[in-house]
């Protein structure tokens, strides 16, 4: 549809503007490469989030005002609570997070992250075009980080549980650090899941359920736990720290 209908397709073509996705597209490449994107990111939304968007029918420019339909629950519900963002700190970026505020209406972006590999990725491919965007490298229990900076929207975007991989131990502190960058009206979204049950948890909750689950749904849960453990595992083995979740 990028040719057809995208709102951004005149402007790429004539001022040679970066895309949204965070590569340059001109002309004939642009109209072409964007839909290829869209393409991608709509059977990436199918495989990830099922029914949620198998309605779509045709590829969606992430330009086009069809884009906050993503498929994404969490970005989606805080969009329905807010319009205008103003200044935003990513407290805890990543690539979804940071494309998705770039189609907001933000007057700056403030992405932080505490990987090194994840810094030089994001300063490598964002480049920007009407918003002031910023990437920023460091982490919360350095309090000199982004000192007296205040910011009117803050994400903290599966920020939680990341705390444990880079700043052991951190979480309980996590929010009145972020809170310094806040003023009387500044809103913050938090986004995570709960902590992923133990195989003995599991089975625990299973025995002890008033609902009649099937064999099926057990094994899928009981995969589900394993998959988890194997996947900490292999993070203890390289010398790292998994995430954590919170309850």
């Amino acid at each position: 549809l990028c040719d057809l209908s995208c709102q951004a397709k005149d402007t790429c073509i004539t001022n040679q503007i970066n895309c949204v996705q965070m590569d340059w597209r001109t002309n004939d490449v642009c109209i072409e490469k964007c839909r290829q994107h869209s393409t991608y990111t709509i059977l990436s939304n199918l495989n990830e989030f099922g029914d949620i968007s198998v309605e779509w029918k045709e590829p969606i420019c992430h330009r086009c005002g069809s884009w906050d339909r993503s498929g994404d629950p969490l970005f989606e519900s805080i969009q329905q609570k807010q319009s205008e963002f103003g200044s935003v700190l990513d407290a805890g970026t990543g690539k979804s997070s940071l494309e998705w505020l770039m189609l907001l209406n933000t007057t700056s972006i403030t992405a932080v992250t505490a990987s090194k590999e994840k810094y030089n990725d994001l300063i490598s491919k964002t480049i920007s075009n009407d918003k002031q965007i910023q990437i920023e490298l460091g982490t919360w229990s350095d309090p000199l980080f982004l000192k007296d900076k205040k910011y009117d929207t803050i994400l903290a975007d599966w920020l939680i549980g990341a705390v444990e991989h880079f700043d052991p131990y951190y979480q309980e502190k996590l929010f009145s650090r972020l809170s310094v960058h806040m003023h009387s009206s500044s809103v913050i979204y938090v986004t995570g899941y709960e902590p992923f049950p133990s195989l003995s948890e599991l089975q625990q909750i299973l025995n002890n359920s008033t609902t009649d689950i099937d064999s099926e749904t057990k094994t899928a849960m009981e995969l589900l736990s394993k998959t988890v453990q194997i996947r900490d595992a292999l993070i203890l083995l390289g010398g790292k720290r998994p995430y954590r979740e919170f309850p």
